[in-house]
């Protein structure tokens, strides 16, 4: 994704609207010389998919999300439930400009333990986030930059001209799995998300982070495999 590791990292907040981030999807699949693919993926990603899944169904096959509720639902529960306004203070704080990035550099990263290891957002099986696996990551950010992975929460709240949810459900048939311990976004998300689809089942996994994939990544690849195999 644009923003991230060693992909390009253009300046502005526009450039990281969703519009840009699901045509990049649509540009991958097409450069591949595919017409469709099969979508899997988690946190920005999930919300990219979602979103990529409402404006070209005809280009997914199947759809998996991993903790990470539809628009609506997560906008629904944002606006009735005070938990999950607490649960999303960093997004908030996200929309100051420099000050996000300076505060996470004069702390040595440490956000980065806090969102993977902490006790209310981190990973339950901590054997699975190793020492190394932080530092890799710190190095990760501190070599690339934060502004641009800042920009999508930045692009979600400020742009006007942002994109909206279809008043369709999403087609392709989906899979949604839910660690049950995530720190950052309402059970209640998971459970309205199926209301805005054709054909979803959700799946959740009980001691388990939103970090899903890491945490519990056996029985995610179990149900993903499943989903897959399903007529």
């Amino acid at each position: 994704m644009r923003g991230y590791g060693d992909s390009d990292k253009p300046n502005g907040i526009k450039n990281y609207s969703m519009q840009n981030l699901i045509k990049d999807v649509r540009e991958t699949i097409e450069k591949l010389g595919q017409s469709s693919t099969i979508l899997v993926a988690h946190d920005w990603g999930a919300v990219v998919a979602w979103y990529f899944a409402m404006y070209h169904p005809d280009m997914v096959e199947r759809l998996v999300i991993c903790n990470v509720p539809h628009p609506k639902a997560f906008e629904k529960v944002l606006r009735s439930k005070a938990a999950q306004f607490l649960k999303s203070w960093y997004i908030f704080l996200f929309q100051c400009p420099i000050l996000p990035e300076e505060w996470i550099k004069t702390q040595d990263y440490k956000a980065i333990e806090i969102f993977f290891r902490g006790r209310k957002m981190g990973i339950v099986n901590r054997e699975n986030f190793t020492d190394e696996d932080t530092e890799a990551w710190k190095f990760t950010f501190s070599t690339n930059g934060l502004t641009a992975p800042i920009n999508y929460y930045r692009a979600l709240m400020q742009l006007p001209e942002r994109l909206r949810p279809t008043k369709e459900p999403v087609k392709p048939k989906t899979l949604i799995l839910w660690g049950e311990n995530d720190g950052a976004l309402d059970i209640e998300g998971a459970n309205l998300s199926p209301n805005y689809c054709e054909n979803a089942q959700l799946k959740k996994i009980p001691d388990c982070s939103h970090w899903v994939q890491q945490d519990c990544p056996e029985l995610v690849n179990k149900y993903i495999e499943e989903f897959l195999n399903e007529h």
